[in-house]
């Protein structure tokens, strides 16, 4: 596999990214687009230029939404939130430094039992939010433990389509 960092947690963060490309909650090209601006283990230029790709995507799914496209508002909507996460996960305090407290959309955050890079992170982050947010539980008992739930892909597809068939209109 090409690697774009030799900072192993930049580039396991960028083959995240990637790979979420399959479920449209990013874009190939805006992921690579940004990978160009930020230098290899820069976490600042990370939080910076992730969150600016993320803004950038929030004001097209306001103009979207305002023009009374929901379908493509919501993805949108969906691939700022990963940017502004994959920000967050750099910064030093990232509710001030994201300002993902921004967040205005329907927001689900998975919280996996024994996550192993960030844990208490997603508590810390639905805590930090005003809106409607989701905090989703994943146990080991269910095989979806650790972070990102790797064991339980099926599982954590499910739950996260149930909650968008909830919120989202069709």
């Amino acid at each position: 596999m090409h690697a774009f960092y030799k900072d192993a947690q930049f580039q396991f963060a960028v083959e995240n990214l990637l790979g979420d490309a399959f479920h449209g909650a990013t874009d190939v090209g805006e992921v690579l687009s940004t990978i160009d601006r930020i230098p290899n283990g820069d976490a600042a230029a990370w939080v910076t230029q992730r969150t600016a790709t993320a803004d950038r995507v929030v004001e097209q799914a306001r103009a979207a939404e305002a023009a009374g496209h929901a379908r493509s508002a919501a993805g949108r909507y969906l691939r700022a939130a990963s940017y502004y996460a994959e920000a967050a996960n750099m910064a030093d305090d990232p509710f001030a430094q994201v300002g993902i407290s921004r967040i205005s959309c329907p927001l689900l955050i998975t919280d996996p039992e024994n996550e192993q890079f960030w844990p208490g992170q997603s508590a810390r982050m639905a805590g930090g939010m005003t809106g409607d947010v989701t905090l989703m539980p994943f146990t080991a008992a269910e095989g979806a433990d650790g972070h990102c739930e790797p064991l339980a892909e099926g599982l954590r597809g499910e739950r996260i389509l149930d909650w968008l068939d909830e919120r989202v209109p069709a």
